[in-house]
């Protein structure tokens, strides 16, 4: 299971990288559905701060946009990893970029066909928009456990993350669940050791 944090902070994430907490960041603004704000620099010196993936929202509602703007993503170093919103057009850019060995995060996943889809598209990472998921904490666990179930048995490759958890759905829920990874803000991943 890994930890991915959630954060456009360079001094999040260096805190995080000293403390051996995280196995990657995801680069978010404060609402997760808006692309990151952090100056270029910034980018630069988190993707040299981290061993692992750092994921980047690619932004485009057309597949040629997505992948115009894939290029400049994957400039900032070999640890990025493209974020593409789940839609036709987005699946559309994965299969492409995953042609051109990129990796690539199919997001705002709220249902299993999506997850499946975006996973035969060769998306190496799919991820649940938790706080998008039915009201019922049970009921989203099921849809990730689901899920995963399915991917296991087509023998897709894609990791399963668990993201932007509100106070129905807790990572601890979906870590006992089993995915592969979740993605905190600085705040919960400490709020995890401190309590």
């Amino acid at each position: 299971m890994k930890i991915f944090l959630e954060s456009s902070s360079l001094f999040e994430v260096r805190k995080s990288v000293e403390y051996g907490l995280i196995d990657g960041v995801l680069l978010a603004s404060e609402k997760r559905e808006e692309p990151c704000v952090a100056r270029d620099s910034d980018i630069k010196s988190i993707v040299q701060s981290v061993r692992g993936p750092v994921f980047v929202s690619v932004c485009g509602s057309t597949a040629d946009e997505i992948l115009v703007n894939s290029q400049q993503v994957l400039s900032m170093g070999p640890n990025t990893v493209l974020e593409i919103q789940v839609s036709l057009e987005g699946l559309k850019a994965c299969n492409y970029l995953k042609n051109k060995d990129c990796s690539v995060n199919v997001c705002g996943i709220t249902k299993t066909s999506q997850a499946v889809l975006a996973a035969i598209s060769r998306a190496h990472f799919v991820s649940f928009n938790m706080s998008k998921l039915p009201a019922s904490e049970k009921i989203s666990c099921e849809c990730l456990q689901e899920s995963m179930n399915l991917l296991q048995k087509y023998n897709l490759k894609s990791e399963v993350i668990a993201y932007n958890f509100d106070e129905i759905a807790v990572p601890e829920r979906a870590i006992e669940v089993g995915v592969d990874a979740v993605t905190l803000p600085y705040g919960k991943l400490i709020g995890l050791i401190e309590t």
